[in-house]
C-alpha cells in the first residue's frame, strides 16, 4: 500500500511538471538582424564599439527591441564582392538586412548600370528569403530609389544635415586625398544611427510576432 501511495505521488508530479512546462512559453530568439556593406558598415577608422552596427543595436536595446546587429562590412567591398559572400555574410536565422554597396564601385568607375544591375541581384536574394531590407544609397546616383520601391526595401543614404562637418568625420583619413570624402567617426555614425533608428524599427514590426 505504501509502494502504491508513494508511485501515486510520484506519477502526478511528474504530470504537475509536465503541464508547467507547456504553460511556460519558449523564450524567444532575438531578432538577427545583419549590416551587410563596405567601409561605411565595417566603420573604417574607429573603435568596434563605435561603428554603427554595434551603436545601432545600443539603441534599439535601449528601446526594448530584443535584437542583435552584426556587422558584416568589408573595407573596400563592391557590389560584386558582395554577390560572391552573399551566403556567408547573411546566414540562416537572419531576418533583416540593412545594404550598403555601390560607392566603392563609383569610385572604381564601374558603369552605373553594372551598379544598379548587383545591387538589384542583392535585393532579388533577399526577397527570395524574405528579408526585409534598409537599402543604403549614396548621393549623387539616380535611381536606387526606385530600385529600393521595386523589392518594397526602405530606403536612406549615410547624409545628415552637416555632415560634411569635420567634427563627424575622421581627420586624416587617407580616402579624403582620393575621394575628397572622409569617413564618419564616432560622433558621425552616432548622428547616422538616430535617423537609421526609426526605419529599422519599422522592419522590426515586420517581422516580430
Amino acid at each position: 500500500m505504501r509502494i502504491m501511495r508513494l508511485a501515486a505521488i510520484v506519477t502526478f508530479g511528474v504530470a504537475a511538471l509536465m503541464v508547467n512546462a507547456r504553460a511556460v512559453p519558449a523564450r524567444a530568439e532575438p531578432i538577427r538582424i545583419v549590416a551587410f556593406g563596405g567601409s561605411s558598415t565595417y566603420g573604417k577608422g574607429v573603435d568596434r564599439q563605435d561603428t554603427y552596427p554595434a551603436q545601432l543595436e545600443r539603441a534599439l536595446r535601449a528601446k526594448g527591441h530584443d535584437v542583435t546587429v552584426a556587422n558584416a562590412g568589408v573595407n573596400g567591398d563592391t557590389t560584386t564582392d558582395a554577390l560572391s559572400r552573399f551566403d556567408k555574410a547573411v546566414p540562416a536565422g537572419t531576418k533583416i538586412v540593412i545594404l550598403e554597396f555601390g560607392l566603392n564601385d563609383r569610385f572604381a568607375n564601374t558603369n552605373p548600370d553594372t551598379i544598379r544591375a548587383n545591387l538589384d541581384a542583392l535585393m532579388t536574394k533577399l526577397d527570395a528569403r524574405q528579408i526585409p531590407t534598409l537599402f543604403i544609397g549614396y548621393a549623387g546616383s539616380s535611381g536606387l530609389e526606385t530600385l529600393a520601391e521595386k523589392h518594397n526595401a526602405k530606403f536612406m543614404t549615410l547624409g545628415f544635415p552637416g555632415a560634411n562637418d569635420p567634427k563627424y568625420r575622421i581627420s586624416g583619413d587617407p580616402q579624403q586625398l582620393r575621394t575628397g570624402i572622409a569617413h564618419y567617426n564616432r560622433q558621425g555614425y552616432e548622428m547616422i544611427v538616430g535617423k537609421m533608428t526609426p526605419v529599422v524599427e519599422e522592419l522590426i514590426s515586420r517581422v516580430a510576432h
